[in-house]
């Protein structure tokens, strides 16, 4: 163990505030690091986690034995498990929601662009006013009637239009 280290747990194992701000200048990084690593999506409990890693150190510093870890490593392993907690609380608040399904909808999000890219040369070849209703009808979910509402036409000028930009499409990219 190197003097700063030993350092630091004395003035914890003292109860004092110094070897806190000792710690995190230190150490901080270390366990800002794991604690990330850790949490993943769920990175709006960062501090939170943090703030449970302090307080476990300080209450816990008379249980680190040098002989069995080196400190560096004990704080790592603390950091890891309160993250851990941080999570299995995060999914209790939610219902049980799986990490699987969290990485499931962050994955969606970021391949939206992929989707709104493909849809636009899609529908590229299509007027401006057809490329609309297209788009209002299968991706922003409007019914044909709510659209002939909303543009002061006839439901089935709306359907007439729908088929053949469909149609057209189909032609387009060799469908038929």
């Amino acid at each position: 163990m190197n003097q700063r280290d030993h350092e630091i747990i004395q003035k914890l194992l003292n109860q004092d505030e110094e070897g806190m701000q000792l710690l995190l200048k230190e150490y901080g990084g270390l366990i800002k690091v794991v604690s990330i690593k850790q949490l993943h999506y769920f990175d709006r409990y960062l501090d939170e986690c943090i703030n449970d890693c302090l307080l476990a150190i300080w209450q816990n510093i008379g249980q680190y034995d040098a002989s069995k870890n080196s400190f560096k490593n004990w704080l790592a392993v603390i950091a890891k498990y309160k993250a851990i907690n941080i999570i299995r609380k995060y999914q209790k608040e939610q219902n049980n929601t799986s990490i699987a399904h969290i990485e499931e909808t962050m994955f969606i999000e970021q391949n939206k662009s992929l989707h709104d890219e493909l849809w636009k040369d899609l529908i590229r070849d299509l007027s401006i006013e057809d490329q609309e209703l297209m788009s209002m009808i299968y991706i922003d979910g409007y019914s044909p009637n709510e659209i002939a509402m909303a543009k002061n036409m006839k439901t089935s000028n709306i359907y007439n239009r729908i088929s053949r930009a469909k149609k057209k499409i189909r032609l387009m990219k060799g469908d038929l």
